[in-house]
């Protein structure tokens, strides 16, 4: 009897995530439901990357240690529907194996059942024939294998095997997937992360996957109005209160479905498809702050994938973004709320006309907005609109990223709500912020009749040098200080790539502590210049 320490199963979730990565395009064309959206492949590999990602430097045989490890990783990790389901999946197994230093086999069968009983309960409307069907169905294989069998790699292989013949009767399962004639994506993801495990056991084994031409996408048979709900959301939240999030629960199951909640008391990632994101968010920043948010225009992302993805959709977007942003962690947040384009530049890097022109070339909306996100870039921006011709392009006259940001939030997906009024929106959204930056003094020079050295702190509120101090730290408190009002609900602090987190870190805990009615959250931006970007709300 083989048991299982930390360090083997670190190497077989690794496996397992190599394993998915190879196989995520074949896994995204199976895509057509209960999801209508096509990467589950790639949400998939990309969580279980992120696990494999977390674990790779643990050192520790303890394989309970390794397994929370490794929900952590796949619960901040975890992309889209799929992936969502696949975090509670590696959060229940590792509920299974608490205060387990080395694992049996019974051990891993009840973690098994764990596992498949938690990603039952995340999901609110559970279907058969999905990955769900088939995390059950090998959770009771697995146990049913180890009370006659004590080899590990024989009992992988004969739930492998009856894995496959659940994944043939996905087809019968759900008329979706017989009209397209396919197998469950999600349960064929599984499947290959569980015989990439295997491998580490016996890397002679050689599995044939069935035949499916890969470039023969099963959403062909997908009509746009068969979707539903248009966008997917995606939240992240910390230190949710139960109570709050059944109320949340309850709204949610309201304005959309495909509703998936994956939390460990500390962190809750939200998953939910709906043609309301406006008021999904809105009605979150009421309970919560928001980690990070992220938008999916899936009618638009269904056309992408019948179309070749490398070409231009030939169903256009009503209305397309572009934004000029710098470093990355703003351009992943701007990516994460729909931003078609992201054009990276900002101070000392302004993108000129042709740059904005040629990522309005990009999109294939009718309808363009353009956010420059910097007072230097908004005549630029202006002249793109003048010399584009077959397009409509609007400009909201950003002068910061947080400014940018805050005006995507406001931005309401809803036919029904005329473009010029979102524009009008956006731009009241833009009033409504107060930027502060905090950046150095590149020469000396004077400041209201006051000398600045070479390497002095500078603190700026809405691009006006308001403050000049020797330490970084007690510049961030001042300028937070300065910035706060009777009017002020939220504080958000953006860290640059000469900031570490736990630097920043102690300027969040300052403000919660000298403010503790505002809502306060903390983002990576990963700018450059700015040591600090911190908006007021």
């Amino acid at each position: 009897m083989l048991n299982i320490d930390g360090q083997l199963f670190k190497k077989m979730i690794i496996s397992g995530a190599n394993e998915l990565d190879l196989n995520r395009d074949y896994v995204d064309s199976l895509n057509v439901f209960p999801v209508p959206d096509g990467d589950t492949g790639t949400n998939m590999s990309l969580t279980v990357l992120s696990v494999a990602r977390e674990i790779e430097n643990v050192t520790s045989n303890d394989i309970g240690l390794v397994a929370q490890i490794a929900s952590t990783g796949a619960l901040k990790g975890a992309r889209g529907n799929s992936g969502v389901i696949l975090s509670q999946l590696f959060r229940g197994f590792a509920k299974g194996l608490e205060n387990i230093y080395v694992a049996t086999n019974e051990d891993l069968a009840l973690a098994c059942m764990k596992a498949a009983e938690m990603a039952y309960k995340a999901v609110m409307k559970p279907k058969e024939g999905t990955i769900l069907t088939m995390a059950r169905e090998l959770a009771n294989k697995f146990s049913q294998e180890v009370i006659d069998n004590d080899d590990l790699e024989q009992i992988l292989m004969f739930t492998i095997i009856y894995g496959k013949k659940v994944l043939a009767d996905t087809t019968n399962m759900l008329p979706q997937l017989k009209q397209a004639g396919v197998v469950d994506s999600g349960a064929r993801g599984l499947l290959f992360i569980i015989e990439g495990a295997l491998k580490v056991l016996n890397n002679e084994i050689v599995f044939e996957t069935e035949k499916n031409n890969v470039n023969s996408k099963a959403q062909l048979v997908f009509e746009t109005d068969d979707i539903e709900f248009a966008y997917e959301v995606l939240m992240d939240i910390e230190n949710a209160d139960e109570k709050q999030l059944e109320v949340y629960k309850k709204f949610l199951l309201g304005v959309g479905d495909s509703l998936v909640i994956s939390n460990d008391n500390q962190f809750t990632r939200i998953h939910v498809h709906t043609n309301q994101t406006g008021l999904v968010i809105e009605k979150a920043l009421e309970i919560w702050p928001l980690l990070s948010v992220k938008l999916e225009d899936l009618k638009f992302q269904h056309g992408s994938i019948v179309n070749d993805s490398n070409e231009k959709c030939s169903q256009k977007k009503k209305i397309g973004f572009v934004v000029v942003s710098m470093g990355s962690g703003f351009c992943e947040l701007f990516k994460n709320l729909g931003v078609d384009e992201v054009i990276e530049g900002g101070q000392t890097m302004n993108p000129s006309t042709k740059d904005i022109l040629d990522a309005i070339d990009k999109v294939n909306a009718d309808n363009i907005i353009v956010l420059p996100n910097n007072k230097n870039i908004i005549l630029a921006a202006q002249q793109a609109m003048e010399l584009c011709e077959d397009k409509n392009v609007f400009i909201v006259p950003s002068k910061t990223v947080v400014q940018g940001l805050s005006a995507l939030l406001n931005f309401m997906p809803d036919d029904e709500i005329d473009i010029n009024e979102n524009i009008e929106r956006m731009k009241e959204a833009i009033d409504s912020v107060k930027t502060g930056q905090i950046t150095y003094a590149v020469r000396d020079s004077k400041f209201n009749d006051k000398k600045i050295l070479q390497g002095d702190i500078l603190c700026m509120l809405d691009n006006e040098i308001v403050l000049v101090e020797k330490n970084l730290e007690d510049a961030a408190k001042n300028l937070i200080d300065s910035m706060i009002c009777d009017t002020a609900n939220v504080l958000t602090i953006y860290f640059g790539m000469d900031t570490d987190e736990s630097s920043a870190n102690k300027i969040v805990e300052y403000a919660r502590q000298n403010y503790p009615d505002l809502e306060v959250e903390i983002h990576n931006g990963n700018q450059p210049l700015y040591y600090y970007i911190i908006s007021v709300e």
